[in-house]
């Protein structure tokens, strides 16, 4: 490269200003050592080789030390110590090599002639300074080399006097660096030309000589120093590994005639913007270690010189010493040099552990803070700042990376105006606040909350870094049910443990952490919960909550217990505080605030905290109760213990999809679930979609045994399933718990493995049926209650174990607007569906039977149809059937696609125990069924009205081939099959039977234990429901329709929906006292004639009409004055599908709910909900 080449007679410093002392010793060591003067001039010149050696000794054992501060931050691995110690081992060898030849030297003739010599030298100095000059003319004058010589002297003046001007030779600070290497009294600038370049010391911080010197060309011998002053224009090598020239100029355009570009730099302003490389930040770092730097200190020339020994970052997310540990090599020249030089930032390389929390496997440094600007964002995310640049900045980086899925606007709220560092990050699009005077972290809180444009607030430390979308698990719990008010996160603290999962607080008004210092991955801390309090440093609050509380009560100033009395305050008025465990965020520690100030705080607020609040924390638990109970708010209907195999894959298996239904209903019914599966394994997603339904899952490292041990006491019910997982541990459950035991039995597995038997003939088989038979009749025997999904198995159980107490429970659970009618299209369809799990036995033997008997007998008349069969793990027998028209699918996430080209739903099962869930599924999708006499059973459907039977491969293939050519059949069994859907798998119908199953059979009204009787004239629809509130079974039904929807938010009663309620304008029409003692507090709720009498003067002013006592008859007035979206809830005694009809004309959509108001299949209501467009 020409900008390396060595300084031509172009320069204004010639050939005589070369630093030759490579060359001067390559020639004289050749002269003949017997010569007195010569021979001194040797010795000294083997005094020069051991200084250096010194010198390189020195550098060795400074970067030794400089490791030794590193190796105290952070082990660096044994063979990097090992490496270091054998290159200073290596040092030390050749250092006494050369003292070996030093006193041969002292021993040599040359040497003891010459003593006469130099004794006359010490006493005459004079004289000596002449002869060795004499000696070296005449030697200079032999080898006609004197001419050259006189010009090196003159170049060496001239080059002395250059450094000593150049602001980039530091004499102060190479002094003090080089004080072991320097005689009293020497000229500092004059070593370095002379003897300190050649031995690599640097002249400045910011100038390394060695590593200029390996840019250069061998032959380019110039001091390296000079050769960088004198070469500005023309592109000379970077003067140091941390200064990237290009990278500067590009930055500053042209610069001063004159003037390097380091000099540049250099003379630049305290406060300059202008960066030396791509990473390293001098406004950031001047902040940061401000107490550090001395007044007018280069930032670079700081971290250069002490900065990295020390372990500074040169930047938020670059740690030196975490860098170094995992690369070793940089331990050459630095960390930051190494990644500056070996070009990681373009390889997304991590530099810290703050980057890799980012998760980014391209990101790279450096990158700006960009933030988006939205006029209607749905949370602000507002950070109190008080100095400490980068936590600000690691903060605002993880905001920038790992919010996702939400609107947001950012506000830097800066409570430190003498030295505020909002305009020094650089976040383009954060609203930046400065405030004029010093607020306290409460103040300037609530001052910030007064600009903040989003619908919900998030409070946001800066010493904090967020988790990858972070921000949306905690706003969906809020779009989700009205009546959560703040929403906490899992906070981490720096090594990941647990900082607090959902905060706990005492009678005695002090609050706890949960969790701390814990492992975070244990299931006790990551499921949804309802808790006291969460922690300030990340929470969410409904903006007009916080407005409604005057935001932060004053009385807390300057902070602490502030969040504390604001979650009590939301909890006070009737919302809930929730913790969000999917949420992820690390604090990495409280630094506003010294440990002194903060305790002095603390106390004063805790007063404070109890006397505002002494009535509420006398309900609250002392300080001695067991975590388990006081880490959720309680539930007022118990603690159910769930047990089975695993975890259910709710899309995979029939059994699992039961399972899940009813651990939803569960928590619907306000208990609290803690479900164990029984091989301890958390498998995803599924795991993590109980957690997000607030049920705590029990697994590995944690073991079920030693859970019930510590926390049995507490259980209010146990469910149990399947023998195998259930008969080992009947004992244990009655020892550590006094909790009746629920056993449900998915299906009689040892009938199912009998029929596998006369069937197949398979010995094993029969042994396994053998084997099962006894441990399922002595669970039955055992338990309090036995589950079972069909009458057949009720009556098969009784046969064995007439004592036993059997209930029959729908095995699947569908919402009336679950139900699909027959699609416009599907006259034309032609394909045909089996869907089953084919980890279940009966569905492959259904399947090869189907592909290899069946389906050549329906091609004979409709060979244009294809055979879709849908399940998970298929073996190798069902894989074998694939062809061009038999689609093996394996598993899929999602049915619909395949039930929506579907015509018949075909499932020949010929062993097998219990309702067949892929018949139900079927029918819930509006899919005609051909199944066998097996496949019915559990589910009773009556041939040819809601599905055809047939039991050989004939009769099968016949009633496939009818269905493909029949559409008025069809859409026959789609209604019908609709309609069993309905009737039997209903959720309401599944929730009544699990209260009264559970003694747990609340008023749907008030939420009292209900008391029912029959109407005088003994229709008991009319009969009162509720001594409590006077709620007949007419408006037990209306309420339970009405406040379904928010099933999932653990919402089961009318008093339970009031804040849900509040801001509706509704009407009840009748004369009883159903719905009114109950909704006439709310200020939108009218029942007399005469207010509906002034609503029907305004059209569409009410959002919703309840008639307990039937049908209104004037309908259409109705239609006019509800809201579009409005909702119309009626009984309706008779002429059901007449009132939907009505309804529908006039341009409603009509559901027709079938409501269960006891276990009894008559005890039954019909309640129209009618929704206006």
């Amino acid at each position: 490269m020409d900008e390396l080449r060595p300084v031509t007679d172009e320069s204004p410093f010639t050939d005589s200003m070369r630093w030759d002392g490579k060359e001067r010793l390559a020639e004289e060591e050749y002269i003949p050592i017997t010569e007195p003067a010569v021979e001194k001039h040797v010795r000294a010149l083997i005094e020069n080789q051991l200084e250096q050696a010194m010198g390189r000794v020195y550098h060795v054992e400074e970067r030794s030390r400089h490791l030794e501060r590193l190796f105290a931050r952070e082990p660096v691995s044994e063979h990097e110590i090992q490496a270091l110690t054998r290159s200073n081992t290596e040092l030390r060898n050749q250092l006494q090599q050369l003292q070996a030849e030093h006193r041969l030297l002292l021993q040599s003739t040359a040497w003891r002639v010459g003593r006469r010599l130099r004794d006359l030298a010490q006493r005459h100095p004079v004289f000596a300074r002449h002869a060795r000059r004499a000696a070296k003319l005449t030697y200079w004058t032999l080898t006609l080399r004197l001419w050259s010589r006189i010009q090196v002297r003159q170049g060496a003046k001239k080059g002395i006097a250059l450094l000593a001007q150049s602001p980039l030779f530091d004499a102060v600070w190479y002094c003090k660096r080089y004080a072991a290497m320097l005689p009293p009294g020497t000229d500092p600038v004059a070593h370095y030309y002379w003897t300190g370049a050649a031995q690599g010391l640097d002249p400045h911080p910011l100038f390394s000589s060695n590593w200029y010197t390996a840019a250069l060309p061998v032959e380019a011998a110039i001091n390296p120093l000079v050769h960088y002053i004198t070469h500005q224009g023309r592109n000379p090598p970077d003067p140091h590994p941390l200064f990237d020239t290009g990278f500067y100029l590009k930055q500053v355009g042209k610069i001063a005639p004159g003037r390097t570009p380091l000099e540049d730099f250099l003379a630049r302003p305290s406060g300059s913007d202008i960066r030396p490389n791509a990473v390293f930040d001098p406004v950031a770092y001047a902040e940061e270690y401000a107490s550090s730097l001395k007044d007018g200190t280069n930032p670079l020339a700081h971290y250069a010189a002490e900065g990295e020994a020390g372990g500074f970052w040169p930047h938020p997310l670059f740690d030196p010493v975490w860098y170094t540990a995992r690369y070793p090599a940089a331990m050459e020249f630095g960390a930051l040099a190494h990644y500056l030089r070996e070009k990681k930032c373009a390889k997304g390389v991590v530099c810290s552990e703050h980057m890799e929390q980012l998760g980014d496997k391209t990101l790279s440094l450096p990158f700006s803070l960009s933030f988006p600007e939205k006029n209607d964002p749905e949370v602000s995310i507002i950070i109190p700042v008080y100095g400490h640049y980068y936590d600000t900045w690691r903060c605002l980086a993880s905001v920038m990376l790992l919010t996702r899925k939400v609107t947001y606007e950012v506000i830097i709220a800066d409570d430190r105006p003498s030295r505020p560092i909002a305009s020094l990050l650089g976040a383009k699009g954060a609203v930046q606040i400065i405030n004029t005077e010093n607020l306290g972290f409460l103040g300037n809180s609530n001052s910030a909350a007064r600009r903040a444009r989003g619908r919900e607030l998030m409070f946001l430390n800066n010493d904090t870094t967020v988790g990858d979308n972070w921000l949306a698990p905690m706003l969906s719990i809020m779009k989700a049910d009205p009546c959560v008010g703040v929403v906490g996160c899992k906070l981490l603290n720096g090594d990941g443990t647990v900082q607090e999962a959902g905060g706990i607080i005492y009678g005695t008004g002090w609050g706890d952490p949960f969790g701390k210092n814990d492992q975070a991955d244990r299931g006790c801390y990551n499921y949804v919960r309802e808790v006291d309090v969460v922690t300030g440093a990340c929470f969410l609050v409904r903006r007009h909550l916080f407005e409604k509380m005057g935001g932060f009560d004053g009385r807390y100033a300057p902070a602490f217990y502030e969040e504390f009395d604001l979650a009590t305050s939301i909890r006070d008025a009737g919302y809930r505080v929730v913790y969000q465990p999917a949420s992820r965020v690390r604090h990495h520690g409280s630094a506003s605030y010294g440990t002194e100030m903060r305790d002095k705080q603390t106390l004063k607020n805790h007063a404070t905290f109890c006397r505002k609040w002494q009535t509420l924390l006398a309900t609250q638990p002392a300080p001695d109760t067991s975590s388990f109970l006081s880490r959720e708010r309680p539930s007022p209907r118990g603690i159910i213990l769930v047990i089975d195999d695993k975890v259910p894959e709710y899309d995979k298996h029939a059994g699992a999809v039961t399972l899940f239904q009813y651990l939803r209903l569960m928590r619907e019914l306000g208990l609290r679930v803690i479900y164990a599966p029984q091989d301890g394994k958390p498998l995803e997603p599924y795991t993590a979609a109980l957690q997000q339904l607030g049920i705590e899952v029990l697994h590995a490292p944690d073991r079920l045994d030693r859970w019930l041990r510590a926390y049995g006491l507490y259980v209010d019910f146990i469910w149990t399933a399947r023998p195998d997982v259930t008969f080992p541990i009947l004992a244990q459950l009655r020892r550590h718990t006094g909790a009746p035991i629920l056993y449900y039995t998915h299906d009689l597995h040892y009938l199912r493995e009998m029929r596998r038997y006369e069937l197949e003939g398979s010995i094993w088989a029969l042994q396994e049926s053998q084997r099962l038979k006894p441990m399922e009749l002595k669970i039955f025997d055992v338990v309090d209650h036995v589950l079972t999904p069909s009458a057949e198995e009720k009556r098969d159980i009784l046969l064995e174990v007439p004592h036993a107490n059997v209930t029959v429970v729908p095995p699947y659970l569908f919402g009336d607007t679950d139900l699909t009618d027959a699609p416009a299209d599907f006259a034309c369809r032609r394909d045909l569906i089996f869907v089953g799990g084919f980890d279940h036995t009966p569905n492959v033997d259904a399947a090869v039977w189907l592909g290899q008997e069946i389906m050549p007998l329906v091609w004979e008349k409709h060979p244009d149809s294809t055979l879709w069969i849908v399940g998970n793990v298929p073996p190798p027998n069902v894989q074998a059937l694939a062809s061009e028209r038999v689609k093996v699918t394996g598993f899929v996430p999602e049915l619909e696609p395949y039930f929506e080209k579907a015509r018949v739903s075909v499932n020949p099962l010929r062993y097998g125990a219990g309702v067949k869930g892929k018949i139900v599924t079927s029918l819930q999708a509006g899919i005609p069924v051909v199944t066998t006499t097996c496949g019915n059973e559990g589910i009773q459907l009556a041939n040819r009205e809601e599905a055809l039977i047939a039991d050989t491969s004939a009769d099968i293939a016949q009633a496939v081939i009818c269905l493909l050519d029949d559409e008025a059949l069809c859409r026959t069994l789609i209604r019908s099959g609709a309609e069993v859907v309905r009737k039997r798998f209903s959720a309401s119908r599944a929730r009544e039977i699990l209260r009264n199953v559970l003694g747990d059979a609340l008023c749907p009204v008030c939420g009292s234990r209900p008391r029912q009787g029959r109407h005088a004239d003994g229709d008991w629809r009319l009969g009162l429901h509720c001594t409590n509130c006077g709620v007949d079974n007419r408006g037990a039904g209306v309420a339970q329709v009405l406040v379904a929807p928010w099933h999932r938010q653990r919402v089961n009663t009318v008093r339970e929906a009031l804040p849900y309620l509040q801001d509706l304008r509704m009407h009840e029409f009748g004369r009883g006292e159903a719905l009114r003692a109950t909704l006439s507090g709310l200020a939108g709720y009218t029942c007399s004639e005469k207010a509906i009498n002034e609503l029907f003067d305004e059209d569409g002013l009410i959002d919703l009409f309840l008639s307990p006592e039937g049908q209104v008859q004037d309908l259409p007035t109705l239609h006019r004055i509800l809201k579009p979206g409005g909702k119309y809830i009626c009984a309706v005694l008779k002429q059901v599908n007449e009132t939907a009809q009505s309804l529908r004309e006039i341009g409603f959509q009509v559901t027709i709910h079938n409501v269960d108001m006891s276990e009894s299949d008559e005890a039954s209501l019909q309640i129209i909900e009618a929704l206006r467009d």
